[in-house]
């Protein structure tokens, strides 16, 4: 217990960034910020008991802007969606279709989402 409550004060300490008074919600992330945010989000799922706390010392494979095109029942494109992409490797766990984990934000660093299939 004692080495989960550090891991998460180590993951969580860098967020206090954000909640400084003079913060834009207007304002795309910058690029060094969408790390601090993805392990929030990492973060938070863990304590929501969503994953397993083994995650939390999982690694940061990639993270990129990727567009995603959000289409209507008979396939027509409606508008297309830019957004950051966050993967991390657990290598803890066995199943290999749950070893990478993808979250989402949008640009402002909003949590969208985050699966194991990227998409």
């Amino acid at each position: 217990m004692h080495h989960f409550l550090i891991s998460l004060i180590l993951l969580l300490g860098p967020v206090s960034s954000f909640a400084h008074s003079n913060h834009h919600h207007g304002k795309k992330i910058k690029k060094d910020q969408v790390i601090v945010r993805a392990k929030f989000e990492l973060g938070k799922l863990v304590k929501n008991e969503k994953l397993e706390k083994s995650w939390l010392e999982a690694t940061i494979v990639s993270f990129e802007i990727k567009t995603f095109e959000k289409k209507n029942k008979s396939g027509k494109v409606l508008k297309t969606i830019k957004e950051w992409v966050v993967s991390f490797n657990n290598a803890k766990i066995k199943d290999e279709k749950k070893k990478i984990l993808f979250i989402f934000l949008n640009l402002k660093g909003k949590f969208v989402a985050a699966n194991f299939s990227g998409r």
